[in-house]
């Protein structure tokens, strides 16, 4: 286990308790304030602790070429690309959406090279892409986020508790 799924785990459960803890007050009707402040920010630390990843990769990650094993285009499915890079004598092979960076599924087939972002000195965190994108779109997420469980939240405890 490295430091990064000690901060993904803290980040999960204290995002998880302040969901509890909002649910509770929600429950003591307490102030629909409170409960949105609270209730935003464990959705928050829940979000960056999926972004940690992201963020990391950015950062200190590089890029490599990667080698197609398997490409599964079916339509109305999202799309797979299974996909193998080498780092040193660790071989690692993973599964992975198209884009980001890559040609799509469509463009793409079996024996072709692609893109892979990876940490050095830890090559299971890696992404099939450009790690900037994943990132990118990470944090239109979190930018919904952080717009609409603010006003859901405080609207629909204020409508209950008066």
């Amino acid at each position: 286990m490295n430091i990064l799924n000690v901060f993904q785990i803290l980040l999960f459960s204290l995002g998880s308790v302040g969901v509890a803890l909002g649910l509770y007050w929600y429950y003591r009707q307490h102030s629909p304030l409170a409960i949105a402040i609270v209730t935003t920010a464990s959705v928050f630390a829940m979000f960056l602790g999926n972004m940690l990843p992201y963020l990391w990769l950015t950062t200190s990650g590089i890029s490599a070429p990667a080698r197609v094993v398997e490409v599964d285009c079916r339509q109305g499915e999202k799309h797979h690309i299974r996909y193998q890079f080498s780092v040193g004598t660790t071989i690692v092979n993973e599964l992975g959406s198209d884009g980001y960076g890559n040609p799509t599924c469509e463009a793409i087939k079996a024996g072709d090279s692609g893109l892979v972002t990876y940490i050095p000195s830890e090559p299971s965190v890696h992404v099939w892409g450009n790690a900037s994108e994943y990132l990118g779109e990470r944090l239109a997420g979190l930018l919904l986020v952080l717009v609409c469980v603010p006003i859901f939240s405080y609207a629909g405890v204020r409508k209950r508790v008066g």
